[in-house]
């Protein structure tokens, strides 16, 4: 897991945590994980559309939310021109 620490001085460094191990029956590829290995290391989803939310060992992970607040737009531009959105993000509402 990678991730800002506001309570490190470089705290503006990504640094690596293990959260749990991958269990070794799994194959895990390298970038953001799918479902199904987020579930072998035991995750609780409390949000699966993306950026997901997941639980494990009782704390809290967002995935890539600035990654998230880029790939929208690109979704919503593809979807206006008829290419879909293969971000699959939600739409933005203006209202």
């Amino acid at each position: 897991m990678e991730g800002m620490n506001p309570l490190r001085d470089d705290a503006f460094d990504a640094v690596a945590l293990l959260v749990v191990p991958v269990p070794t029956s799994l194959e895990a590829e390298e970038g953001w994980p799918s479902h199904e290995p987020l579930a072998a290391c035991r995750a609780r989803f409390d949000r699966s559309e993306t950026p997901r939310v997941v639980e494990i060992e009782g704390r809290r992970f967002v995935e890539g939310y600035l990654e998230h607040e880029t790939r929208q737009p690109l979704d919503e531009r593809l979807e206006a021109l008829g290419r879909g959105g293969p971000n699959e993000t939600n739409r933005f509402s203006m209202q």
